[in-house]
């Protein structure tokens, strides 16, 4: 099952999942766009017009993902991708400082 990734889908895209249509998929686009990328399902809760019920029925029609350079290391690239409603939140973090310190290994022997 081809599920739409909610942070980088446009308004299009988000439109086609069955539950959202044309209105919700501008709601979700503009809730990302002023208050950044969700990095769970279940953030699709805080945005208006989405409650309990919809979000049922689309939770198994979309997915979190991102792919970003780290704020404190250039060259650090943290992939996420979040399929769970448990957020992964803690492990991403994690797995950032892991990466950043590999970085910072690898830095430090080309020196």
């Amino acid at each position: 099952m081809t599920r739409v990734d909610i942070n980088k889908a446009t308004k299009g895209e988000l439109a086609l999942v069955e539950g959202f249509g044309p209105k919700r998929a501008e709601s979700i686009v503009n809730y990302r766009s002023t208050h950044g990328l969700f990095t769970r399902k279940s953030d699709l809760l805080k945005v208006p017009g989405i409650g309990p019920t919809l979000y049922e029925k689309v939770r198994d029609k979309v997915c979190v993902g991102r792919a970003s350079l780290s704020p404190k290391k250039e060259n650090a690239v943290i992939v996420v991708s979040d399929d769970s409603d448990d957020g992964g939140v803690e492990d991403e973090r994690a797995r950032a400082q892991e990466i950043e310190g590999a970085g910072e290994r690898e830095r430090e022997r080309e020196r």
